[in-house]
């Protein structure tokens, strides 16, 4: 199995993978067919917001994860596409904050599962 806490990595590596997810995540976002209004985007940024925070202030708790759920809500309500781009954008700016690694990568891709997932579930 892939140990990614032993790793060391550049800052130059870091800089690269944030500035890959980014890409991703706008790039993903941008791709969308319907243009949303005021209230989607309010919704987005409220989401958004509450994972940041909510991992920055739930991180001393072990086993909590906030960001899971919270992407479950963003997938069904806002779609697929916005889902899996606000998971990529709260990994990377929580890990601004908690330290950032090769492990962002794997949890981007995990919170965008998760948005999928709850994307495909809903009753929509």
């Amino acid at each position: 199995m892939l140990g990614t806490h032993a790793s060391a990595i550049s800052y130059a590596s870091l800089m690269l993978i944030d500035a890959v997810l980014l890409l991703a995540a706008l790039r993903i976002m941008s791709n969308s067919s319907v243009k949303g209004n005021v209230q989607k985007r309010m919704l987005f940024i409220a989401l958004a917001c509450g994972a940041i925070l909510g991992r920055w202030a739930l991180a001393p708790i072990p086993n909590v994860q906030p960001v899971t759920v919270l992407m479950i809500m963003a997938g069904s309500l806002l779609g697929w596409r916005r889902g899996v781009g606000m998971a990529f954008l709260v990994a990377i700016i929580s890990n601004i904050q908690l330290g950032a690694g090769l492990w962002t990568i794997f949890q981007a891709l995990g919170w965008g599962v998760a948005a999928i997932l709850g994307h495909k579930f809903s009753h929509k």
